[in-house]
């Protein structure tokens, strides 16, 4: 049974692991475009279901983090001081990526997160006013900071945090005025000092004010607070020194509550002491122990210990609690607490629990995350911040990296594997599988020989491209103009490499052309021409790649014009100009025209006759054909802002309509509706941006035809 920790720290929810970057899906389906394993239009956002697995989730008061089994970190709940990370203050209900990095653990304090990578680097984030940090300072920060290397576990109390390094030791910082730092003294300390003398620590754990940890011999030994017996020496004097715990030598593992500890043994037998106020200690009572008492029942995987509540996961997978429940945190449907453990309702098949200080949460055998009880600062990470009497299971869907809308066809990127999955119609191989047969739900598609990963994939007309992790570029499906690139004009089943090339960074499939880009910033595009929209002063369709003679940050290309912001900011459009989408006036242009002379343009999007594109100010301008611009107006459009706003962050055009996502996470879309890709619930066109259902946690966006892909962290 694969392990997946979740540790109850400082909380008061619990938690067990089952979310995931969900994509959702909408708009007309004729031909299973939005995978949904039938042909029927959707006029609101439905999510493509496929199990996400996390390894690890750390939850404080009101936040939480958690490792996905992809190594990426995400945090969520309230966020004053910086603790999920993000480098915003901003308090996030849906999981929020936590920098590009690949991480192996997260633990929480009250305010403040530290974290390790594969590396055995040590990285922390939050408050810092007690230097729990660790960075010489007291300086709060929204930001991974790296504190140090070669720590093989990091644990965070309260107000403090320690970690194990490789040779054995275990060092602690922050608050210390209780000793739970362990150095003798009950100064603060913004920097590691060692706890002792000992090169055999095996295990930590942090809780409020004190500290607990296993030696490899199978000793247990607190420190710290000791008003409630947490330390388990028999007395209730506060030690800044390690104490031991018994004579016992079987210990297996330590978790920390705010003033109870919880531990169990080789036997599977599991054990508490301390406060007992709320039957935490799960032995029939509500009287204090200063010594370890046994919990009712055995055969005990692991046990958690949170504010006022506990939870273990025993041999047969079944979570229980016991303990404080006035938010549900047990788990039961009610609110009614026990002094003696009582099985989680719905769930089974579990490798892990967490008590927090008023929540829970747990892990499944299958990765899956669910959490209950309080979520005032959205805790549970479900998008909302309603307390949860029984288990919630966090987002669902494929852990999907990339997504992107063709015509009568879909594609996304599993960020678990870095496999391209297509579906919908596939009359022209668009899928890659090597045959011509649709496919109504994603469907793997098998990687060309010696391809690892792809990085990105764009899906056009009737024909699909992408970006391999090593660099490499491959198109497959419809070639009836060139735009696959290969120098030929035959239909490809499976994916055909673009030259011999690595160095491609990015790529855009239109309707029947292609552009991508160089990691130099060069612009090459390919395949129909007849208005121009290659770029390269012919109306010639071509077969390779040809330079267009710009250096670019970003391109987007449609049906027949394109447009590229330059490195320097401008911006460029090409191609045909029947409703003034190039904003130049006359008729197609065969090579880039510059719009306008300003120099601060952003990223650019394109639908059949208007173009759209953001500002650094993150102001968003549309031109063009009336509808898809979102301004309101009637006509021919010219350059015009969307609104006031200047929050605007993704975009992507289809046929007739626009989507995009506001800083915040929000999701807007305008334009034509007849197949409900505007996605909400009806199909009235909108000439201004409306908001896509209320919730926000929207990643990446992507329109064509008349039909939406979207991907969400809720």
């Amino acid at each position: 049974m694969n392990q997946h920790p979740v540790r109850l720290g400082v909380l008061l929810a619990t938690a067990f692991i089952a979310s995931s970057c969900s994509m959702f899906t909408w708009g007309a389906n004729a031909n299973s475009q939005l995978g949904t394993s039938d042909t029927t239009s959707i006029d609101t956002p439905q999510p493509l279901s496929s199990d996400a697995t996390w390894n690890q989730v750390d939850a404080s008061i009101d936040w939480a983090c958690g490792v996905r089994a992809t190594d990426r970190l995400w945090c969520w709940g309230d966020n004053e001081f910086g603790q999920l990370g993000t480098g915003t203050t901003t308090d996030s209900t849906t999981p929020q990526r936590v920098d590009e990095q690949n991480w192996t653990l997260v633990t929480t304090g009250v305010d403040h997160a530290c974290a390790l990578q594969p590396t055995l680097s040590l990285w922390c984030w939050g408050r810092n006013t007690h230097g729990q940090l660790g960075d010489a300072t007291n300086d709060d920060t929204a930001f991974p900071l790296q504190i140090d290397t070669g720590f093989t576990t990091v644990v965070a109390g309260h107000n403090h945090t320690c970690g194990i390094q490789t040779d054995g030791t275990a060092s602690c910082w922050g608050r210390n005025q209780a000793g739970q730092l362990g150095d003798g003294t009950t100064t603060d300390s913004n920097l590691a000092g060692a706890v002792g003398a000992a090169t055999n620590w095996a295990s930590l754990a942090a809780g409020a004010n004190h500290t607990c940890g296993t030696h490899t011999d199978g000793t247990a030994w607190c420190w710290g607070a000791n008003g409630s017996g947490q330390l388990g020496d028999g007395s209730t004097t506060s030690s800044s020194v390690p104490m031991q715990v018994g004579t016992d030598t079987d210990w297996v593992s330590l978790s920390a509550g705010t003033s109870h500890t919880c531990g169990t043994h080789t036997d599977g037998t599991a054990w508490c002491w301390g406060a007992n106020g709320s039957g935490q200690l799960g032995d029939g009572t509500t009287t204090p122990r200063t010594v370890p008492t046994q919990v009712a029942a055995d055969n005990w995987a692991a046990v958690s210990a949170g504010d006022a509540h506990s939870c273990g996961t025993r041999t047969d997978g079944r979570a229980w609690c016991w303990g404080a429940n006035n938010h549900g945190q047990l788990g039961v449907a009610s609110t009614t607490p026990s002094s003696v453990p009582v099985p989680v309702i719905n769930i089974q098949g579990l490798a892990a629990t967490e008590a927090l200080e008023s929540s829970s949460c747990a892990i499944t055998t299958y990765g899956t995350l669910l959490c209950w009880g309080r979520n005032n600062g959205g805790q549970l990470g479900d998008g909302t911040s309603f307390s949860r009497t029984g288990p919630v299971r966090l987002d669902t869907g494929s852990l999907w990296g990339d997504v992107s809308a063709g015509v009568t066809h879909g594609c996304g990127i599993n960020d678990a594997d870095e496999i391209v999955q297509c579906w919908g119609s596939n009359s022209h191989g668009q899928l890659g599988f090597g045959d011509t047969t649709d496919r109504t739900s994603p469907g793997r598609m098998p990687n060309p020989a010696g391809v690892a990963g792809w990085a990105e994939v764009d899906a056009g007309g009737t024909h699909t491209c992408g970006v391999t992790l090593a660099g490499s570029l491959w198109c497959w499906g419809n070639n009836g103009n060139g735009q696959l690139g290969d120098g030929s004009l035959v239909d490809a089943l499976t994916p055909t490499q673009v030259g011999a090339g690595t160095d491609w960074a990015s790529v855009r499939a239109g309707i029947d052309s292609t552009c991508a880009v160089k990691t130099t910033g060069s612009l090459w595009c390919w395949g129909a021409n007849a208005f121009g929209q290659v770029g390269d002063g012919s109306f010639t369709d071509r077969t390779m790649p040809v330079a267009v003679g710009l250096t670019v940050a970003a391109v987007d290309v449609e049906d027949f014009h394109a447009c590229a912001t330059a490195l320097d900011g401008t911006l460029w459009c090409w191609g045909a100009n029947f409703f003034e989408q190039l904003a130049t006036g006359g008729g197609s242009r065969n090579v880039p025209t510059q719009v306008g002379t300003d120099s601060d343009w952003a990223t650019p999007t394109t639908t059949f006759g208007a173009s759209c594109a953001t500002r650094t100010d993150a102001t968003l301008w549309c031109w063009g054909e009336a509808l898809p611009t979102g301004t309101g107006l009637s006509g021919t459009v010219p350059v015009t802002q969307v609104g006031t706003d200047s929050d605007w962050d993704n975009i992507d055009g289809g046929d007739q309509h626009v989507c995009a996502i506001r800083v915040g996470g929000t999701l807007w879309c305008w334009g034509a509706n007849d197949a409900g890709q505007l996605g909400q619930g009806n199909t009235t066109d909108q000439p201004t941006p409306v908001q896509v259902g209320t919730g926000a946690g929207w990643d990446d966006i992507s329109a064509s035809g008349d039909h939406t892909l979207g991907l969400a962290t809720g």
